[in-house]
């Protein structure tokens, strides 16, 4: 029976762009119950954390995407911010008055 949940498939070449999260992560292939060979993205470590830069405080009604876009020059690397901050969601870095650390600019 096909499950209704099927796995994650990666994209056949690994390479996503170089902006991305998953950029460097790779693709591994799995065998799932029927004997199908699936191409799925490696686990992500959360890199170690840098020295602290500087830090910001998070302002009432600001987006994790407003935050990105004001500190780290790119909308759609709010995760950058996530990473430097020990957090997983973007839920979590907009918490106004929330101190923030910044990412060095080698992430």
């Amino acid at each position: 029976m096909r499950s209704p949940f099927p796995l994650p498939m990666a994209p056949e070449t690994p390479s996503m762009p170089a902006t991305s999260r998953y950029h460097s992560v790779g693709v591994v292939e799995r065998e799932d119950g029927s004997g199908r060979t699936i191409r799925v993205l490696r686990r992500r470590f959360i890199q170690e954390v840098a020295p602290e830069v500087s830090r910001v405080t998070v302002p009432p009604g600001v987006r994790a995407d407003q935050l990105a876009d004001a500190l780290v020059g790119a909308p759609d690397q709010w995760w950058r911010l996530a990473d430097a901050n020990s957090v997983r969601t973007a839920d979590e870095l907009e918490q106004a008055g929330r101190s923030l650390r910044l990412p060095s600019g080698d992430s």
